[in-house]
Order: C-alpha cells, then sequence, then structure tokens
C-alpha cells in the first residue's frame, strides 16, 4: 500500500511537472526525501526598455501640382508618368508666338517714350535760351530808358549823343534779328519741326526788340533837339514800358518751370513703357513650364494631366509631382507614448515591399495636437531614400524605445500571478520565503522589479510550482544572473 500510495503521488507529480511546461518557469522533479528540487538565479541590477511598435504609410516630402501661368496651345508634353525629372528641366512648352509679338510691341513703345523724351527734352531746353535772351533784352531797355530820362532832366551832351547814336544803332540790328529768329520760327512752325509755344515767344521777342528800338530812337531825338515837358513825360513812360517789358520777361521764364511737368510726364511714360516691356518677356518666358525644383533635385512624375495640342489657360494643373529623396513616414501615437518621442531623434523603419530590410530616419515632427476622434497625436519620421527604392504610401513599421525602468532583473516566468499580487520564491540556507513584489517593467522576457526584493537574493526560477513559503528544498543549480534584455545570462557584460 506505501509503494502503491507513493506511485500515485509522484504520477500526480508527473502530471503536473507537464502540464506547467511552456507556461511558467521550469519544472525540476522532486527529490526522494521529499525536498523539491530547485534552480536559483541572483537577482542584478538593472534595467529594461519598453518598445513600441507603430505602423504608417510613407509619403513624399513634397507633393507639386504644375499649373499654367499663361494661356494658350500646349505645343508640346515632354513628359510621362513614371519618369523621373530634375530641377529645371523642361516639362511643357506652351505656344509662346502671340508673347514673343507682345515683345516686340513693347520693345516699340519704350522706344517711342524715349523719343519724346528727347524732343521734350531739347524744346525746353530751346525755349529757356530765348526767354533768357529776352530778358537780358529787356533788362538793358530798362537800363537804356532810365539813362534815357536821366538824360532829358539832366541835358544831353555832344559827347552823350554820339553815345544814343551807338545805342540807337545797337537796337537796330537787335530789332533787325529779332525779326529774322521770327521768321525762322515761322518757318519751322510750317514744317511741323517747331510748337506753336516756341512761335509766340519769337514774336514776344521782336516786339520787345521794336520796342526797345523806338526808345532808343526817341532817346536820341530828344538829346538833338532837347527836351521839352513831353519829352520829359515820354521818357518816364518809356522806362515804365520797359520795366513792364521786364516783368514780363521774367514772369515768361519762370512760367517755364511749369512745363517742367511735362518732362515729368515723359519720364513717366518711359518707366511705364520699361515695365511693360519687362512684364512682356516674363509672360513670354511663362509659356516654358519647367520643373519646380531646387538645383540637383529630382521628382517622379505622378500624373500628367495635358495633352500636346490641347489648349491650356492660367492656373490648370498640368502634372503632378512626388519629391521622394527624403520621405516621411507618417503614424499615430497614443497620448501615453508621445512623451517618449521628440524631433531630432533617430529610428529605424522596416517597410513592407522595400529591397532594403532595414532603413535609417529620424524623428522630424511630434505633433502638438490630438485628433479629435482616436486621440493620438501625429509623428513623422524622415527616411533615407537615395537608393529610390521608397514609393509613397508603402506601409512600414517603427519600433522605438518608449521607457527605460531600473530594477532588479529576473525571469517573469519567475514571478507568480496570485489573488495578493505579484509574487515570487528566494532561497535563504535551503527554506523557501515568498515575496511580494513589483514589477516596473518588461523587456524579452525579463522583469525589472522594483520593490519585494534585495540585490543578489537567490530568485527560484525552476520549480516554482512544485514549492511553497516555509518549503525546503535542494538546490539543484544558479543559474548567471541576467545582464540585460536580450543578452543570454553566463555572457559577458
Amino acid at each position: 500500500m506505501m509503494l502503491t500510495s507513493r506511485a500515485g503521488l509522484l504520477g500526480g507529480v508527473v502530471t503536473l511537472i507537464v502540464s506547467c511546461v511552456g507556461t511558467r518557469a521550469e519544472v525540476a522533479p522532486a527529490a526522494l526525501d521529499g525536498r523539491v528540487s530547485i534552480e536559483v538565479m541572483p537577482a542584478r541590477r538593472g534595467a529594461v526598455r519598453e518598445v513600441g511598435s507603430f505602423f504608417g504609410a510613407v509619403e513624399p516630402r513634397r507633393s507639386i501640382r504644375v499649373s499654367a501661368e499663361v494661356g494658350g496651345l500646349a505645343e508640346s508634353v515632354l513628359v510621362e508618368e513614371g519618369d523621373l525629372v530634375r530641377g529645371g528641366e523642361l516639362l511643357v512648352q506652351v505656344d509662346e508666338e502671340p508673347y514673343r509679338l507682345a515683345e516686340d510691341q513693347a520693345v516699340q513703345a519704350l522706344a517711342a517714350a524715349q523719343v519724346r523724351v528727347d524732343q521734350v527734352e531739347r524744346t525746353l531746353a530751346m525755349e529757356e535760351a530765348q526767354l533768357e535772351a529776352g530778358l537780358k533784352q529787356a533788362r538793358a531797355s530798362v537800363d537804356m530808358a532810365e539813362a534815357q530820362l536821366a538824360r532829358v532832366e539832366a541835358g544831353a551832351r555832344s559827347e552823350e549823343k554820339g553815345q544814343l547814336k551807338a545805342v540807337l544803332e545797337g537796337a537796330r540790328a537787335g530789332m533787325e534779328n529779332a525779326e529774322l529768329q521770327l521768321g525762322r520760327v515761322k518757318a519751322l512752325v510750317a514744317a511741323g519741326a517747331s510748337t506753336q509755344q516756341q512761335l509766340e515767344l519769337a514774336q514776344a521777342a521782336f516786339r520787345t526788340s521794336v520796342a526797345g528800338y523806338d526808345q532808343a530812337l526817341q532817346g536820341y531825338r530828344l538829346v538833338v533837339r532837347g527836351a521839352r515837358t513831353e519829352d520829359r513825360d515820354a521818357a518816364r513812360a518809356a522806362l515804365r514800358q520797359a520795366e513792364a517789358g521786364f516783368e514780363a520777361a521774367m514772369a515768361a521764364l519762370e512760367a517755364l518751370a511749369i512745363r517742367d511737368k511735362e518732362l515729368d510726364a515723359a519720364i513717366i511714360q518711359v518707366a511705364q513703357a520699361e515695365l511693360g516691356l519687362e512684364n512682356a518677356r516674363l509672360q513670354r518666358r511663362r509659356t516654358r513650364i519647367l520643373a519646380p525644383l531646387g538645383n540637383g533635385e529630382e521628382a517622379w512624375v505622378q500624373a500628367r494631366l495635358v495633352n500636346g495640342g490641347e489648349l491650356v489657360a492660367p492656373g490648370v494643373p498640368l502634372a503632378e509631382l512626388l519629391v521622394l529623396d527624403r520621405p516621411r513616414l507618417v503614424f499615430q501615437v497614443a497620448g501615453g507614448d508621445v512623451v517618449h518621442l521628440e524631433a531630432g531623434r533617430p529610428l529605424d523603419a522596416f517597410c513592407h515591399g522595400d529591397p532594403r530590410p532595414q532603413r535609417t530616419g529620424t524623428v522630424v515632427l511630434v505633433g502638438r495636437q490630438a485628433h479629435p476622434q482616436n486621440a493620438t497625436f501625429p509623428v513623422e519620421v524622415e527616411l533615407d531614400n537615395a537608393d529610390r527604392g521608397l514609393r509613397a504610401g508603402m506601409i512600414c513599421e517603427v519600433r522605438p524605445e518608449l521607457t527605460v525602468r531600473e530594477g532588479l532583473l529576473v525571469p517573469r516566468d519567475a514571478i507568480m500571478d496570485t489573488q495578493g499580487g505579484m509574487t515570487l520564491l528566494v532561497e535563504q540556507d535551503g527554506v523557501l520565503r515568498q515575496r511580494n513584489v513589483e514589477i516596473l517593467g518588461v523587456q524579452a522576457g525579463i522583469a525589472a522589479v522594483g520593490s519585494g526584493l534585495e540585490e543578489g537574493e537567490r530568485v527560484v526560477v525552476v520549480g516554482t510550482r512544485l514549492a511553497n513559503d516555509g518549503d525546503e528544498v535542494v538546490v539543484r543549480a544558479e543559474r548567471p544572473p541576467v545582464l540585460r534584455p536580450g543578452v543570454p545570462a553566463g555572457a559577458a557584460d
């Protein structure tokens, strides 16, 4: 009976052992003396890292919709879908003939405006010279009238008579010269080479010279026959007339400044013509629709939206380009995990269909606002694509380390989930002691224990299901401590 009972007991133990394999720590057979055979491992301080797993889709660094800037006939479309284009490469050529004609017209308008400026400048210069000459002559007439009045009132000497005769001859020469100048201006006006205003100025100069001659003649006659009362009155009147002529000449010269506005207007017309020419040249250049990329930058033609011979209008899309030199992997992260990610952090990506098993990347964006429906935050990782292996829409996975927990490292299977919480067994001088512990984190089957365990204590890793707190045990083997998750026990630190 005794043998049969022990056999039944051993059979039950074997059944229990078999049922526990693969779910908890390895189970050892009981010793013949009734003590359980166990294996232990000293607890050693270390850290576990919680690793996340996030999936996202590859998006191009830039998606460019190339549109027409001018309207016209698309003479030629030089790209197909799937082509690789580089910055400045010609994509579409719009018929430039209407824009060439507009540019030629703008060139002619500019030339005409410049000619107008030259004409106004020459006219103003001529008028200014004539007015200055008239002003000098009017000043001379005033001086002569003053001298004549003084002589009439004082009486003339013989030498003064000679001087007045010379003045009279000079006034006659000035009148004849003004008459000749008037004749030339009339001829120019008739030929269309001079203006009406220039003619009026020449006529005024002639009248002034005639008045000067009359004054000189009267003065000479006065000194010849002697001054009378009426002669004195006439001399005074002549002086007043000369002064009025001088004031009129001054006013005419000052009025010439108003004509400068005509020159300003002509100069403004030149500036406007220059702007018109620049715009015409810009519009002509826009008939060549180039890839809007930087120097050395390249993109893939995702779609061609126009064919040769079709009419295009400003703003109409012609092609879509994808810039994939540094594409971005975009994925969503829950609020509890996003705090562990930051811009500039390197991450590796594993993409389905990628010819490379792994790609390096860098976090470039961690969203600041959660999605209103699922409370997740967008994260973007810029990936290396120098080999052009990545395509838009590929699904990739990243596995960032989220947390680092420091504690005493033991196999997770050595910790039992009980109604009283997490417990494990430690061996002290052949006797088991149960400890309530706190698990801080788990990585690769290794748990970091926070409280309830001291460093160096020998944790039961094989035989936990066969023994209880206070049981006497036999230590069959002592395993090396865990160095860190993923490193086999006994490996060099």
